[in-house]
């Protein structure tokens, strides 16, 4: 039996390209986008080249089948730049619901639990003091959050502890992270992502195959650079973990190697991010670090650094962070499901 279901309303679109010209036209997606579900309601159809979307404005449909629903609808779609040329189909975060991703997921979900953070409460300290120590000895700010992101992640990751805020290593983090994005930028990428067809070019006649080729060397270069330098540490490390599970002893270096990395790029982009935007909401809002301090001052005291520990005695600092990711999200639609 065939059940044929209405979709939402959405745009008027062009019957070749959909939204697409206008999506491009317009200054940001963002803004448009609220447009149209103010106009529409919270859930629109919109065709996006050969791409059929809906596009969700409700928290609270969102959770019912992103959450509640999330093993029909949480995978992810094709990709092609970012996930199938850029990193081989081994990217956790972009790859589609199927056996690599679950292997993976349960990987990184060992790794990132509960009870496996709070192991980590001791060097989140550390570098939070060091990082602390650098910002009153300096002026490059930008050099010091990054070197407290990238030693962060690459501690745990592979036993890499960064003591210097002019390593290269928060560049070479950057510049990996950068790819997808730059994809994102040139009217080639767009173009394939729209219509795949295209991406049946001769390599010859098809630039964006040469960018992605580029990018995953760079990729996979920089992940077995790293998965070497964690096998070999003495220190525990994620590498260590991971090879130790059953998975794990079943995986491809390789693909090991990425599903490590892509953990590093991203806790790297999540804390540096961060970061950031709190540095820049309190040279905004320097009431909002008044008032922080006073709680810092009431709870902490002056005679000791604030520790994991007192993170729930700090309600105030808490929702500022929160605030600082609800106010400016570096990725406002995250990933598309």
């Amino acid at each position: 039996m065939t059940i044929n279901l209405a979709l939402a309303s959405g745009m008027a679109e062009h019957p070749l390209f959909g939204v697409s010209l206008l999506i491009v036209a317009c200054i940001t997606l963002y803004g448009v986008s609220l447009c149209w579900h103010e106009r529409f309601g919270p859930i629109i159809t919109l065709r996006y080249g050969q791409r059929l979307v809906v596009s969700i404005s409700s928290y609270r449909v969102a959770q019912e089948l992103l959450d509640k629903r999330g093993v029909i609808y949480s995978s992810r779609p094709r990709f092609i730049m970012a996930s199938e040329r850029m990193t081989n189909n081994m990217n956790l975060a972009i790859i589609p619901y199927n056996k690599r991703w679950q292997n993976h997921n349960r990987i990184a979900a060992s790794l990132l639990d509960a009870g496996a953070v709070k192991r980590y409460a001791p060097l989140q300290d550390l570098e939070s003091s060091r990082c602390l120590f650098d910002l009153l000895h300096s002026n490059d700010f930008s050099k010091i959050l990054a070197r407290y992101a990238a030693s962060t992640v690459l501690t745990l990751g592979y036993g890499i502890h960064l003591s210097r805020s002019d390593c290269n290593e928060p560049e070479e983090l950057e510049r990996i992270n950068a790819h997808p994005f730059e994809a994102l930028g040139s009217m080639y990428c767009r173009l394939v992502e729209l219509f795949p067809v295209v991406d049946r070019a001769p390599y010859v006649l098809a630039p964006w195959k040469w960018l992605a080729a580029h990018a995953q060397r760079e990729t996979t270069a920089l992940h077995m650079k790293h998965l070497a330098v964690g096998m070999s540490a003495s220190a525990w490390n994620w590498v260590h973990e991971a090879k130790a599970s059953k998975l794990g002893q079943l995986m491809p270096d390789e693909e090991l190697a990425y599903l490590i990395g892509t953990l590093q790029l991203a806790g790297f982009e999540a804390i540096l991010t961060v970061t950031r935007l709190l540095v820049k909401a309190i040279v905004l809002h320097p009431e909002c670090a008044e008032r922080a301090q006073e709680e810092l001052d009431h709870v902490v005291g002056s005679n000791r650094l604030p520790r994991m520990e007192d993170q729930n005695r700090l309600p105030y600092i808490h929702a500022m962070i929160n605030e600082a990711m609800r106010w400016q999200p570096p990725t406002p639609f995250a990933i598309p499901h």
